[in-house]
């Protein structure tokens, strides 16, 4: 719920402006509430798009690799240290 309320102000608030500032140089007026509802709508469905995109690629691939951040993993090399080295 915390990224689809991030989501949502990242879209929606920016959006928001940007229509009053459309308004303004067009209308002559800011016309506060239909940008506000037009940026609380955008808001909500690309918040609601991208949640959903975001659950959906992350469940596919956490059943073939691991998505976290810090991953750690185990290399077995068949030389010496030094060798190795030297080979890069």
């Amino acid at each position: 719920m915390n990224k689809f309320i991030r989501i949502f102000l990242c879209m929606s608030v920016p959006f928001g402006l940007l229509m009053m500032v459309q308004s303004n140089i067009l209308f002559g007026s800011f016309l506060v509430k239909e940008n506000l509802i037009g940026g609380i709508v955008f808001g909500g469905v690309m918040a609601l798009v991208l949640t959903i995109m975001d659950r959906y690629f992350r469940k596919n691939k956490s059943l073939e690799i691991n998505s976290s951040v810090k991953q750690q993993s185990t290399i077995e090399m068949p030389f010496s240290y030094e060798k190795t080295y030297q080979l890069c």
